[in-house]
C-alpha cells in the first residue's frame, strides 16, 4: 500500500467497504462486499456484449465500482459520493489499478442523475443508499429520483432498507420494499445479504422497465400486464406479471405469498412441459430460464395470431364452434394420448394461429394429474363458446356471441352421443370423432309467424348438454363408485407424485442454489487463504530481509563507532593543543594591551604637549596679527598723508 493511499484512508471518517485489493493489508472494514458483488457480476454478465455506462450512487470506497470495472473493461464505470474523503480513496486506488472508471463529487437527488443515462445503455447501482437519500431528502424527493431513474435506466440494481427493521433512522421508511419500487416494470429479488449491523439483512432487488432478464440472457419488452388476459379481473395477491414484445413473452412469478406454491407448481410445469414437449406437440421456443427462491422467469417466443377469447369478443366475427372445438380435441388427444391433461381449457389460454388452426397454451395446466371427465371440460369449454351471462358473470368476463347457424344439429347429436356412450370408453379421441361425423338432422324449420331463434335458444341447448352430462354422472351404481374410487385415488397418487416431483425439484433447485453459495464461499475462501498465504509470504521475505538489514547495519554501527572513537582522542588531543594555543593567545593579547596602554599613555603626554605648543603659536599669531594690523593703520595715514600734499 502506497504513503499517498494510506494516508487517504487514515482521512476517512469511516472505513465501509473493503479497499480493493489491499484487504489484507488495511483495517478491518464494516461491511463485507463479495457476495453482493458476486450477485451483481451474474446480473451483468446479460449485457456484457453491450457497451454499458454503470453509475455507482453512493460509492463509498469505491470496490464495486472499481471491481465492476475491472471484470467488464466494455462499460464505462462512474462512481459518485457526496463526501471528498471517499472521493480521494476511490481516485487514489483507481491511479493504482488503472481501470477506466472515474469518480465525482455528487449529491444524489432528482434531476441529478437524467444526464448521465441518455443517449447510451446504461445500469445504476443504488446499493444500501436510498434511505440515506429519503432522511436527507424526504419521501417524496426520493420518489421523484426513482421515478427518473425507472424511466431512463435500462436496468437498476437496488438494495433497500425499510421501516420494518425499526431502527431510528428508518422509522420514516416505506414499509413495503414494493412502494420503493413501484415505478419499475421488471422486479425479481437477486437474494437477502447481511449487513454491518447484527441481526439485520436486507434485499437486493434487479429492476428495470424496458428488459426482462432471465440468467444469462435479456429481453426487450414493450408491454407489461398482471393480468393472463385482457378480460381477467386484476389482483395484486397473484404475485404474477407477464411481459410481452411481437416476438416474446414472458412470465415472472412470485414464489411467495398467498398464491406461492401455486405458482411454483405451474411455472415448473410450463418449463418441464416446454423442454419435453409429447411428439407432435407444437410448443413454442423456450428462450430463457431464471428459478430463484423467491421468483422465477420463464422467456419463450410468442406465436404470431390472436388469443381466442379476443377474437370471439369481436360483434362481427363468424365463429364456427364445432370447428373450434374439433381444432382443440386435436391438441387434447395429443396430450391424452401421452397421459397429459390440461386443467384450465378456457378461451383465452387458446390460441388463433396465422395459420387459423387453434392450439393450447397455459402450459402450466398441463400434467399428468387427471381432475375431470372429459366431456365435462368439453361442455364447459361449449358453454364458455355459446356464453350463458350466468355462466361468465362471476369472473367478470364479456360475454361472447356466435352468429345464427345451423349448431342445433351436431349439438344434439353430442347430446346424444354422451347419453348413449358407456362413461369408461369416454375420451377426447372419441369426442373428436362425434365432432367429425357431419350432422344429418336438417335445421328445424320456423312455425309460421314464430320468430327466428334468438340467443337463449343456445343457452338452453347448453344447458340441455350440461344436464346430460350431470345425469351421466349421477349414475350410483357400485361399479362405478368403485371406479371413481380407484380413479379418486390414482389421481391422489398422482398428485402426490406431482407433488413429490416438485418438492425434489425445488429441494435440487436449493440444493443447487447452496452449493452454488458454498462454491462461491471456498472460491471466496480460497482466495482469501491465497493472499494470506502471498501475504505471509511476502512478510517473511520482508521479516528476512530487516533481519539481514540489521546485521549488516549492527556491523556498519560497530564500525562508526571504533571510527568515532579514535576520532574521540584525536579530537581531545587536538583539544588540548587547542586550549594551550588559548592560552598563549591571551598572553599575547594581554601584552599587546598593555603595551597599547603604554602608548595610549605616551600618545595623551604628547598630546597635551602639542596643545600647550599650539596654544602658543597661536598666541604668537595673535600678536604677529596685531602688529601687522598697526603696520597697516600707520601706512594708511601715510599714504592718506602724501595724497593730500600731492
Amino acid at each position: 500500500m502506497t504513503d499517498e493511499l494510506q494516508a487517504a484512508i487514515d482521512c476517512l471518517p469511516e472505513l465501509y467497504q473493503p479497499i480493493l485489493g489491499y484487504a489484507a493489508d488495511s483495517k478491518l472494514p464494516r461491511r463485507a462486499c463479495a457476495d453482493r458483488l458476486d450477485a451483481i457480476v451474474e446480473a451483468l454478465s446479460a449485457f456484457e456484449l453491450d457497451p454499458t455506462v454503470v453509475v455507482d450512487v453512493g460509492a463509498a470506497q469505491g470496490y464495486f465500482t472499481l471491481a465492476l470495472a475491472e471484470r467488464f473493461p466494455r462499460h464505462r464505470f462512474v462512481g459518485l459520493d457526496s463526501l471528498e474523503e471517499n472521493i480521494r480513496v476511490s481516485n487514489v486506488l483507481n491511479e493504482i489499478r488503472q481501470t477506466n472508471a472515474r469518480f465525482q463529487l455528487c449529491q444524489a437527488r432528482a434531476g441529478t442523475l437524467g444526464p448521465m443515462l441518455t443517449g447510451q445503455r446504461n445500469c445504476v447501482l443504488l446499493l444500501n443508499v436510498l434511505h440515506h437519500v429519503c432522511t436527507q431528502q424526504g419521501w417524496i424527493e426520493t420518489d421523484r429520483m426513482l421515478k427518473e431513474i425507472a424511466e431512463n435506466a435500462d436496468l437498476s440494481i437496488v438494495e433497500l432498507a425499510s421501516a420494518t427493521e425499526r431502527l431510528e433512522w428508518t422509522r420514516d421508511l416505506p414499509s413495503d420494499d414494493s412502494t420503493w419500487l413501484e415505478h419499475f416494470r421488471f422486479v425479481r429479488s437477486l437474494g437477502t445479504f447481511g449487513t454491518h449491523i447484527p441481526g439485520v439483512a436486507r434485499t437486493m432487488y434487479l429492476c428495470s422497465s424496458r428488459w426482462v432478464l432471465a440468467g444469462h440472457d435479456k429481453f426487450e419488452f414493450s408491454r407489461a400486464i398482471d393480468r393472463s388476459h385482457d378480460d381477467a379481473l386484476p389482483s395484486p395477491e397473484t404475485g404474477r406479471r407477464y411481459f410481452l414484445s411481437p416476438s416474446m413473452v414472458a412470465k415472472c412469478f412470485a414464489f411467495s405469498g398467498k398464491l406461492g406454491r401455486r405458482n411454483v407448481v405451474e411455472l415448473n410445469r410450463e418449463l418441464r412441459f416446454l423442454r419435453f414437449p409429447p411428439e407432435g406437440f407444437a410448443v413454442p421456443e423456450l428462450l430463457g430460464v431464471s428459478l430463484k427462491s423467491g421468483s422465477g422467469v420463464v422467456a419463450r417466443a410468442r406465436w404470431e395470431g390472436e388469443i381466442l377469447s379476443a377474437m370471439l369478443a369481436r360483434p362481427a366475427a363468424e365463429n364456427d364452434a364445432r370447428r373450434i372445438i374439433s381444432s382443440i380435441c386435436g391438441d387434447l388427444c395429443t396430450l391424452e394420448a401421452s397421459g397429459l391433461f390440461h386443467h384450465d381449457l378456457r378461451p383465452w389460454n387458446t390460441i388463433v394461429t396465422a395459420d387459423e388452426s387453434i392450439r393450447l397454451i397455459d402450459y402450466g395446466s398441463i400434467s399428468s394429474r387427471r381432475t375431470r371427465d372429459v366431456f365435462e371440460d368439453v361442455v364447459e369449454f361449449a358453454c364458455w363458446l355459446i356464453s350463458p351471462r350466468e355462466r361468465l358473470e362471476p369472473w367478470g368476463t364479456k360475454r361472447y356471441r356466435l352468429p345464427s347457424g345451423n349448431r342445433q344439429g351436431w349439438l344434439e347429436s353430442l347430446a346424444s352421443t354422451i347419453d348413449s356412450t358407456d362413461t369408461r370408453s369416454l375420451s377426447f379421441r372419441s369426442l373428436r370423432e362425434v365432432l367429425e361425423r357431419p350432422s344429418t338432422r336438417p335445421p328445424s324449420p320456423a312455425s309460421p309467424g314464430s320468430k327466428a331463434r334468438s340467443p337463449d335458444a343456445w343457452h338452453y341447448l347448453a344447458g340441455r348438454l350440461t344436464r346430460a352430462l350431470y345425469g351421466i354422472g349421477r349414475l350410483t351404481d357400485s361399479a362405478k363408485e368403485a371406479e371413481a374410487y380407484a380413479r379418486s385415488l390414482a389421481r391422489e397418487l398422482s398428485a402426490l407424485r406431482d407433488d413429490a416431483r416438485l418438492q425434489i425439484g425445488a429441494l435440487s433447485g436449493e440444493l443447487d442454489r447452496v452449493r452454488n453459495d458454498a462454491k462461491r464461499q471456498i472460491t471466496a475462501l480460497a482466495r482469501r487463504a491465497e493472499r494470506s498465504e502471498s501475504h505471509g509470504r511476502s512478510l517473511a521475505d520482508s521479516l528476512r530481509r530487516t533481519q539481514e538489514d540489521l546485521s549488516r547495519m549492527s556491523e556498519d554501527a560497530r564500525l562508526q563507532i571504533g571510527a568515532l572513537a579514535g576520532r574521540a582522542n584525536t579530537a581531545e588531543v587536538y583539544a588540548g593543543s587547542l586550549v594551550e594555543e588559548v592560552d598563549r593567545l591571551r598572553n599575547d593579547a594581554q601584552d599587546q594591551i598593555q603595551a597599547q596602554a603604554q602608548r595610549a599613555q605616551t600618545s595623551e603626554s604628547y598630546a597635551k604637549s602639542l596643545a600647550d605648543e599650539l596654544d602658543r603659536t597661536r598666541r604668537g599669531l595673535d600678536e604677529t596679527v596685531q602688529e601687522l594690523n598697526d603696520i597697516k593703520s600707520t601706512l594708511v595715514v601715510r599714504a592718506t598723508k602724501w595724497l593730500r600734499k600731492s
